[in-house]
């Protein structure tokens, strides 16, 4: 009976060395998987945002001198019919082709066009033509629309004086399919997006013409115009959630010489799908240590 007992004893014991040494096992299994989940989530985001920001580096450099070279070209009008005098409309026929623009105008100062060649007319009453005689600077226009289809153009513009007085703009207008074209072939993994963004919020640029000029708060965004500005300055990254609840990391740079932000959004379920795939591996296999050892 006393060598049934120390047998007893001495199986209980090793049983529970056994469970001890097991549960400290897959405790520790499961803490380390745990740490090294969060230290791989970490890297991937890191990794992410490290290879997103030098593309849009890239793009975003690409984006302003687009836009550099046609206000320069603008300039080279400007300043060809700057003195008195002038064969205006000469002077427009012979850079227009060389231009690059789809119309090309010169307004005085009262908003009546001079000078017209290429596309459709405008008049004084032309929201971009105001502000341009307004602001009395270089300015690039918000995309607008005629009203009538989803074609969307865009004007650059520059002041003109003559004798020292102010005479009105030159300005081009080009369509928004041209600039995309020629100056935002940014290619992006399938269920992610590149878009222009200003300051106020609204979509400048975006592959699907149906968002541009939208507005980030119209789809319930958490995220601002203003707020991917700060982003973009920290070389950072923003949360931001839509009205069905998708969650989306935006990765926003900013654009040299513009008031606008080039931004990537990355829905989460694609970034963190290469995590989740080896936490649940990890889980696997203390799952399947743990059913090893006490099922048998």
């Amino acid at each position: 009976m006393n060598a049934n007992f120390f047998h007893i004893v001495k199986f209980n014991l090793k049983s529970k060395i056994i469970f001890t040494s097991t549960f400290f096992i897959i405790t520790t299994t499961l803490i380390l998987t745990y740490l090294s989940y969060g230290t791989f989530e970490r890297n991937r985001n890191q990794a992410v945002l490290d290879q997103s920001e030098s593309l849009l580096e890239t793009h975003s450099k690409l984006i302003s001198n687009w836009f550099k070279y046609h206000q320069n070209n603008l300039a080279i009008v400007r300043d060809s019919i700057s003195q008195p005098d002038q064969q205006v409309d000469a002077i427009f026929k012979h850079h227009f082709k060389q231009l690059g623009f789809d119309s090309l105008y010169l307004i005085d100062a009262n908003g009546d066009v001079k000078y017209s060649q290429g596309g459709a007319s405008i008049s004084g009453d032309t929201k971009w033509v105001k502000r341009a005689l307004n602001t009395r600077s270089d300015l690039i226009s918000l995309p607008y629309s005629d009203g009538h289809s989803n074609t969307f153009s865009m004007s650059l513009s520059t002041p003109l004086y003559i004798n020292g007085q102010f005479s009105g703009v030159v300005a081009g207008v080009f369509s928004l399919e041209r600039f995309m074209k020629e100056a935002f072939q940014i290619k992006v993994p399938t269920g992610s997006d590149a878009m222009v963004v200003n300051r106020d919020g609204f979509i400048i640029f975006h592959p699907k013409y149906k968002l541009v000029m939208r507005n980030l708060s119209s789809f319930n965004s958490t995220s601002t115009g203003e707020k991917l500005f700060v982003k973009a300055e920290q070389h950072s990254f923003r949360k931001s959630v839509t009205k069905k609840g998708r969650v989306f990391t935006l990765i926003p740079f900013i654009v040299p010489d513009m008031d606008w932000v080039l931004v990537f959004t990355v829905e989460d379920s694609l970034i963190y799908q290469p995590v989740n795939e080896y936490f649940m591996k990890q889980l696997f296999i203390a799952g399947g240590l743990f059913y090893l050892v006490f099922s048998g």
